[in-house]
């Protein structure tokens, strides 16, 4: 609902006092300045044990150097949310957001849901440090998608950004950002605790006005799987998570899917992976066999740390050894999979593309499977693998830190991130469209 607030300009104009709703008080865990060190150094210690090469994305002097301005600006002790917030400060050091301090999850579970919803508000964080609506909500009728946010709960939106970004795992500025507005309300709550409602000021053409969020108890379902035939000749097919939790409902959608296609006999298909943030390669090669029937392989060579983890697929390795050495899975598609698609194929990637969505893009190049569309992923084409969750000894924090790393099947080696070799302008439903009208232009 609309609050009597209306702020214009630099000034505010008031029809009564503005009251912004205050923080729920919580009872959070309070740990010494020697508690937290010690686990700051088995961060870095378990991070360094479990990579195969910390160095292949990271500055090992330069994460040295903040673990000791980190360790020098504690306070005598400090509480929970406080602690996870020193501490993150490595994470954008990694360069990339397979390493690092993972949101407190626990912490979330236990004392923010307990006590107040999180706010459940869809954001956005721009390149130009706005925070945005991501798209219009039952919760806060009247506020359009690309709303600008100009302050939570009288919190502004720079210092919001401020806090935030430099905390967050990723490659790149722009993947942390993404990051960010994908977990926005648990960082939220890490940052300034639980609410039993949110004030949200929205800058706009009539100026500012700010909206009372009455979030709801849960977060909106992830979007399910889809398929759509976009032309006569073009189809659709919106693949939003690789995830193993989701392994049976891929398996079950998959054949129906491509019989669709199959039997609205289109000629093109475009793969939708831009929200597709990765998962298991049980899901993307069970894909990849509706794509070809010829064997394919995701790699070319690993780097691999052997630990207890792994030390059954590796015997007689000792623990700690980091091995680096030729490796080419080859998978083969079932001979006989019904409705397996024969036409030209288009991933459609984006900033948000990653992990074994990535893979799976690189696979289908390397093979040629298909060609990609989009825009650039932040993500290496070879990507680091088999992420370990490492608890901490005293907060229970958890890093977590890759088991290897995969150089993908074609042999090249490096850092370089996947381009598309029919960039697109815009991203959403423009980019949907723009890519439709450019296939129909080839046929």
């Amino acid at each position: 609902m609309l609050r009597n607030v209306v702020l214009l300009g630099t000034g505010l104009v008031l029809a009564g006092c503005v009251t912004y709703p205050a923080a729920v008080e919580q009872d959070l865990p309070v740990y010494e300045r020697s508690v937290i060190e010690a686990d700051l150094d088995a961060f870095l210690a378990q991070v360094t044990a479990t990579h195969p090469d910390l160095s292949y994305s990271a500055d090992l002097e330069a994460i040295t150097l903040k673990r000791d301005e980190i360790a020098s600006e504690l306070p005598d002790s400090l509480d929970a949310r406080e602690a996870w917030m020193a501490m993150a400060q490595l994470n954008p050091l990694f360069t990339d957001a397979h390493v690092g301090l993972r949101r407190p999850i626990a912490l979330i579970e236990e004392y923010a849901d307990e006590t107040a919803p999180l706010m459940t508000l869809p954001v956005r964080v721009t390149a130009d440090d706005r925070i945005e609506v991501a798209a219009t909500t039952d919760l806060l009728p009247g506020v359009e998608e690309g709303a600008a946010i100009a302050a939570i709960n009288g919190i502004d939106t720079e210092t919001i950004i401020a806090d935030l970004l430099p905390r967050m795992r990723g490659e790149s500025e722009l993947l942390r950002r993404l990051i960010l507005a994908l977990r926005f309300d648990a960082f939220f709550w890490t940052a300034y605790g639980a609410f039993e409602s949110y004030d949200i000021t929205i800058d706009d053409e009539t100026g500012r006005q700010t909206y009372e969020l009455q979030p709801g108890t849960a977060k909106a379902a992830d979007a399910p799987y889809g398929v759509e035939q976009l032309t006569p000749r073009i189809a659709y097919l919106d693949v939003p998570s690789f995830d193993i939790a989701r392994q049976e409902e891929f398996a079950e959608f998959l054949p129906g899917a491509f019989e669709a296609i199959h039997d609205a006999g289109a000629t093109t298909l475009i793969v939708d992976l831009r929200d597709n943030t990765g998962g298991a390669t049980d899901l993307s090669d069970r894909l990849m066999a509706y794509l070809t029937d010829e064997p394919y392989t995701a790699t070319s060579k690993i780097k691999a740390r052997v630990t207890e983890a792994n030390q059954g697929l590796l015997p007689g390795i000792p623990l700690g050894t980091v091995l680096d050495v030729p490796f080419a899975d080859v998978m083969t598609p079932p001979a006989d999979l019904p409705y397996r698609f024969e036409g030209d194929t288009v991933v459609l990637i984006g900033p948000l593309t990653y992990s074994q969505s990535i893979v799976f893009t690189a696979t289908a190049i390397d093979a040629d499977v298909a060609k990609v569309a989009g825009q650039a992923t932040e993500g290496p084409a070879n990507q680091t693998a088999q992420v370990q969750t490492l608890p901490l000894p005293n907060t229970g924090f958890e890093a977590l830190a890759p088991l290897y790393i995969i150089t993908r099947s074609s042999g090249e080696e490096g850092r370089a991130v996947i381009e598309p070799s029919i960039p697109l302008s815009a991203q959403g439903e423009e980019g949907l469209a723009e890519l439709v009208q450019i296939l129909r232009r080839a046929n």
